[in-house]
Formats: C-alpha cells, structure tokens, sequence
C-alpha cells in the first residue's frame, strides 16, 4: 500500500440505500442492490471535482447549481471546484485510478472502498479502467496518533474547524424507501443538493489537512494488512442457531418483564425497566443503592452483579436498612429479572444474522486500534464482549439438541426445554448468553484451531520490572497463583485449596498496575470472590502482592499521610521518565521503554518500535483520582494528556498498564502477521485469542499456531511467552472431548 504516494485523490461519497447502514455494517450495506452513490466529491492536482450521477437529478435542477455557494469563507481562499453530472466518475478520477494513484478517506476500509465497489464497480455502467482504486484510511491514523476517531473532533484539533452543518439536510435524502417491489429514492432540489454538495466539499477539505497532520505517525503497514484480511475472511455464523435464540430471548425478556411488574405490584412496569430513574426511586424506596468506584449512582450490569454477590455493597451511613439480612429479597429478584429484561443477548444474535452476507459469513467484526495501547475492539456484533458460558449450563447438550430438531418452532416451548436442561440458580437467559460464542462456526470440511496467550499481562509486567522470581516462576511452568496463594494464607503451596488459590489467581492478576485495597475488594466481588469467607482482606492481598514482586511495586520507603507508599519499582521508574520527557525533554528510559516529548506530545517508544502518543500533554498541580480515594487531598504535580474521550490523567500503575496492554497488543499482531502469511487463516481474534480456520479436524494447524505464537520476537527476547490452545467444531471458551488441545512455552532460560 502506497502510504507515502506523492499525490494521492482524497475523496467523501455520500449515499442512498433502503439498507440500514448502522445495523448491517459497510460491506453487506454496499452489497445491497439498493445502495447507490448520491453525490461524491474528489480533490485531484488542486482541484475540487463534485461528481453528481445523473440518477440523483434531472439536468435542469444540475444547470441550476452554483459553485459559489459550496465553500464557506472561513476555510480561506477555495481551490477551483468543478461540477460533473454523468452515470460514471468523472474523467480526472478515472484517469487517477489508472494510473495507481490512492484513494484517501477517512473510514475507507469500513464504508468507502465498499460503496465504490458494489455501487461503482459491480452495479454502475462500465467506463474506461472500471476497476477498485488502492484505498489509503485516515482512520486508523488517527488513532494511531492519540486522536478521536470522528473526522470533525480530529479536524477541530489540526485544523481548527469543523465539519459543515449541512448534515441535517443530508440525512432527509440518504434512507430510500420500499413501496411493494419498488425502491424510490428522494431527489433534491437545487437548494438542498448544493448543501449536500457543499458539505461533501468540506469534508474533502478537513480531510486533507487532517492527512497533513498525520504524517508523522508511523504506519505498521504489515499490521493493517493483515487486519483488513482477517475482516475480509469474516467468519461463518450459525444463522439457524442465531435466529432461535433471538425467539427464545425474546420470550426471555417477556417473561422476565411481565414477572417484574406483577412481583412489585405494577410499582415497577415492564416499560420502565429501561429507565435509570424509575429502577433507582424504586430501590431508594426499599433502601439500598449501587454505586460505581466513583460514587455515582450506577445500574451498570457489572456493578449490580457485583452488589448481588456482595449486598452490603448496597449499604450505605444514612440507609434505613440496618445490616445485609433486613433487605428485602424482593430487590435481589427484581435486579435479577430486570437483567434478564434489558439483556443485550437477543440483539447480538439478530446483529449475527444481520451482519452475515450471502455466504453466510460475517465480516469486518475488527476495529483497528480502537484503545489508546493499540488493541483492537469490535463493531457490530461485539466479539469483544462475548459472555463466558455460565458454569452448569449444558452447552454442547442444547447445541445438539438444536442441530437434532432446531428446538421446534413455538419459543414458549424452547424457552421450557431450555429451562428444564438447567440446575437450580441457573436461568436461561445464562443458556442463551453461553450460547452465543458458538453461533460462529468453521466452513463445511473445516475446523478452528484457537490459541490463547496464557496469563500474559501477569508475564508483560513481570518482564517489563525484570522481576527475576516471576519469570523464573512463568518460564519454568511453576504455579504463580499457588504462590500467592501460599504468601496470602501463610501456609505450603502444596496446601492451598482451590479457593484459596483462587484468591491467589485473583490478586496477581488484579494489583499488577497498583490498584488499591478498596478497589481491590471491589474487583474481588466482580469476580464473585469473596474474601472474608476465605479467611483474608483486601489490604493482605494486596500487601502480599508488593511484598512479593518489589521490582513491579517498589521497596517500602516510608508514610505520606499515614499511608505507607513504596519506591523504585518500575510503576515509579516509568512515572518518573515520563514525567522527565516533559519536564526536562530528551530521551528518558524505563521499563523497556524509551520516552520523549516534542513540546506538545509525550511519545512513549515500546520495545517493538511501536509508538504511544499523548497528545497535548502537560504537567498540572492536581488531587490525583488515586490519591482521593486514599483519603489524600493534596496537589501534586500530575500528568495530564487529552485522550480520545477528552482529559485523562497518567501516573506509575496506569502508565505500567498502557504498557504492557501495548506489548501484550504486539504479541497479539505479530502472530497475526505471521499466521496470515502462513496460510494458517485466522477469521477471529479476541483479547489474546487468535482463532483460525483450518481444513480436517485442525489438529495440524493448531500445532502450526501454537508454534507461531510462542516464537519469540527479537524485541522480546526473554518474555515468557505460553500458549494454551485447542481445536473445535465451533467457537468454544474450552475443549470439547476428542478434539485436538496442545499447550506450549517459549524457551527463555
């Protein structure tokens, strides 16, 4: 790809489809026969070329435009702006095309290439070189570069403007609409055409100064490659399955809706579920309230789970509610029920079914740097957010039932079958949530091979803090949270019982970026661990983790307000170079990492060569979130950046966790680099996951994956990387029997 081409076409297209673009995604949008270009605008050699196709007018309203009402003054002085009307591009942007210039946009891998492709090239007349242009996206520069991913917030910021406010206009003309076997389109006058035109020229515009302000950010070209061809792969989806647990989550949510109101005596409705303040006035009546880490008022699923398991989370000073026993049962059951209601199951399968073209495969599921570390997420159907299959629910029983008979075809009797299958405590809405990684399935005559880094963030900060005991420990195969475990409880590791190891598991990987004993206890109660019943506290917990690893967390170094605080682990050692780079310039070192700031962004250089950029960073007197929460409310000089999602703040654990989330990231893309150029073909890869299709029982290619992923890269030498893996008939959290497992280390001693 021609990431450095000398002239490059920068281009913005407009659209009308019957096909709703948010709920099918780019591609399957673009491949609908309704989908059609309504105006599209190119900058060539200096100038604007406004192509508007002559199905989206008629000549007399096109005659009628005026190209001096499509530049506004505040952008300066307007490159010459040339009006096309004609079925196929305009000639400059033909002739760019042959002669292998790009094509520039921003979102062009999502939206743009695709339109061209099914509006342009497949279902347009033919012209002279009717073929796809190379597509350059800014998009992912952006991200690349600590910028928000919207064109108008990165315009803003580089440029100092924004986009134009014709989008209202806009929207009235893009949804076409169905009459019996008939699309009809909405044509605009000339009025409304020159806003739409003019709103085209604009964005072309910021798009161009934005290309300008990316420039230096690096490019991993091998990276985005392989990125755009595992979204191209897409993956194949179990539509027959998606489609009935869409009916028997929707039987679900009516069930545990009607139940809702009928419990409370109509004091909660089943069309009040959705309301933050009904629910919460209802709860204020019986006496408890959730909270966030924060202190606001939160009916986020996780935290409700987590006041579920740990009620006295719910109470607070001034409750009427005197201890955990007075609260009324009622509430457990109605927040119970209300997840069961508002659960967003039945939607990520309908997306399933929605998002799979006519081969029944889904694509682009991958969005390309999307954390400020560089990790990917997901768009549309959220593999990123898959739930883990709830323990007892018979799986791969319901899966075979299902293939057997489909479950019939009422949902009231599904929904019965389902609930009968499952152990007390159980619901089916945990059926259908654990059901939903299987939806995704390996093309007939194939199979996936899926490998997992093993532990690799408790690795990543362990090598980053050359904490000598933990790599011996990881690279050897010795039990870390036995370890801890045994530290904690003050006994053999031989002794620990598999809750307490659990409490090891926990703290080791939960007080790897110095979280703090309160939210601590809070973590613990997400991951239903509850620490009194297994004889510790939070503080212990977190005490035997610093005493433990004091290259990560530091040496004891005295009290600050009482609290005892800790110095020269790598959280201070990695704090204190970035606060350097800014204070001092240069390059300052630490944790493997190389820091420098240019007077306005702090670049942190990862071992890989990778680059983390802070924007607009600065050093200001601030009561750090951290300290607050210790009770300490005293400025300090704090580091300050403008993130993605506006002001954000860094200190030793946070910057510790951008770290190794980042090379824990390139782990990640170096395998999928390599397991593309391999042939090995992955179609997934989630968190530290990378899944691949394979043909047979993918036992060979699993073994060809496990070997790959746990081949050191040069820039990592000595991280101790491991890999557990299997091969599956479908997307599972664990192996299924008679299938194919392999686990692996790399050898680093």
């Amino acid at each position: 790809m021609h990431w450095n081409h000398p002239a490059p076409v920068f281009i913005d297209l407009e659209t009308q489809s019957a096909c709703d673009l948010k709920e099918a995604g780019g591609r399957v949008y673009a491949a609908d026969p309704s989908t059609r270009i309504m105006t599209a605008v190119f900058w060539i050699d200096g100038a604007y070329h406004v192509w508007v196709p002559r199905h989206t007018t008629d000549a007399t309203t096109f005659a009628r435009m005026d190209v001096a009402q499509m530049w506004p003054r505040e952008l300066g002085a307007p490159d010459p702006i040339v009006l096309h009307f004609a079925d196929v591009p305009p000639e400059p942007a033909q002739a760019a095309i042959r002669a292998g210039r790009p094509f520039v946009a921003h979102n062009a891998f999502g939206f743009d290439q695709h339109v061209w492709r099914g509006a342009v090239v497949e279902r347009g007349p033919a012209w002279n070189g009717n073929v796809d242009p190379q597509w350059l996206d800014t998009l992912p520069l952006a991200r690349a570069g600590g910028y928000p991913g919207r064109l108008n917030a990165i315009a803003q910021e580089v440029a100092g403007a924004g986009k134009d406010a014709g989008h209202r206009i806009l929207m009235k003309f893009i949804q076409a609409d169905v009459e019996g076997s008939e699309i009809v389109y909405k044509r605009p006058g000339v009025g409304d055409l020159q806003v739409i035109c003019r709103y085209n020229v604009v964005d072309v515009e910021l798009l161009r100064r934005v290309w300008g302000a990316l420039e230096p950010v690096p490019v991993e070209a091998d990276v985005i490659e392989a990125h755009r061809a595992v979204n191209h792969r897409g993956v194949r989806v179990d539509v027959a399955l998606a489609t009935s647990l869409s009916r028997v989550a929707g039987e679900s949510v009516q069930r545990a809706g009607t139940t809702i109101e009928k419990i409370t005596n109509g004091e909660l409705k089943q069309t009040e579920l959705r309301s933050v303040q009904k629910v919460n006035a209802w709860l204020d009546a019986k006496g408890v309230r959730i909270r966030d880490y924060g202190g606001k008022r939160t009916l986020r699923k996780d935290f409700v789970n987590q006041a579920i398991a740990n009620p006295w989370l719910m109470l607070e000073d001034d409750s009427p509610v005197a201890a955990v026993a007075d609260i009324d049962p009622l509430v457990f059951e109605v927040l119970r029920l209300r997840g069961a209601a508002i659960r967003i199951t039945g939607g990520k399968s309908e997306r399933a079914v929605m998002r799979a073209g006519r081969d029944g495969r889904a694509r682009d599921l991958h969005t390309y740097w999307q954390a400020h570390t560089g990790r990917w997420s997901s768009a549309g159907i959220q593999v990123h957010n898959l739930p883990r299959p709830k323990k007892g629910v018979p799986v791969l029983d319901l899966l075979a039932r299902h293939e057997a008979d489909g479950w019939g075809q009422n949902a009231g009797t599904a929904f019965e079958m389902i609930a009968g299958s499952l152990p007390a405590k159980l619901t089916v809405d945990d059926a259908i949530s654990s059901l939903l990684r299987p939806l995704f399935v390996p093309a007939n005559g194939c199979a996936f091979a899926i490998c997992d880094y093993a532990a690799v963030e408790c690795r990543g900060i362990a090598w980053i803090a050359g904490e000598t005991g933990l790599l011996h420990t990881l690279a050897t195969g010795g039990d870390v949270y036995k370890e801890m475990a045994s530290r904690i409880f003050g006994k053999p590791a031989d002794q620990i019982t598999d809750a307490e190891r659990q409490v090891g598991k926990v703290t080791v990987l939960g007080c790897g970026y110095s979280m703090s004993a309160e939210k601590f206890r809070l973590y613990c109660g997400l991951q239903q661990i509850d620490l009194a019943a297994a004889g510790t506290t939070a503080e212990a917990c977190v005490e035997a983790f610093r005493g433990a690893y004091p290259a990560i967390a530091g040496e004891p170094a005295g009290m600050i307000e009482g609290k005892p605080y800790r110095a020269n682990g790598v959280w201070a050692k990695l704090a204190k170079a970035a606060h350097a780079a800014v204070e001092q310039g240069g390059i300052h070192t630490a944790g493997k990492t190389r820091w420098a700031y240019d007077g306005s962004t702090l670049v942190c250089e990862l071992p890989s060569g990778r680059q983390l950029r802070y924007r607009c960073a600065r050093i200001e007197d601030r009561v750090p979130g951290y300290a607050r929460a210790l009770g300490i409310d005293k400025t300090k000089p704090t580091l300050i950046y403008e993130g993605a999602f506006g002001e954000s703040y860094l200190y030793g654990g946070k910057i510790a966790e951008n770290v190794v989330q980042a090379i824990c990231r390139d782990l990640l893309a170096t395998s999928l680099v390599m397991t593309e150029n391999a042939g090995l073909n992955p179609v997934l890869h989630v968190h530290d996951e990378v899944v691949c299709e394979a043909p047979g029982d993918g036992s060979a290619a699993l073994e060809s994956l496990a070997s790959l992923m746990t081949t050191v890269p040069e820039w990592a030498a000595g991280f101790p990387i491991a890999v557990e893996g299997f091969a599956a008939p479908r997307y599972l959290k664990s192996p299924p029997k008679g299938w194919a497992h392999s686990a692996k280390r790399s050898k680093t001693i």
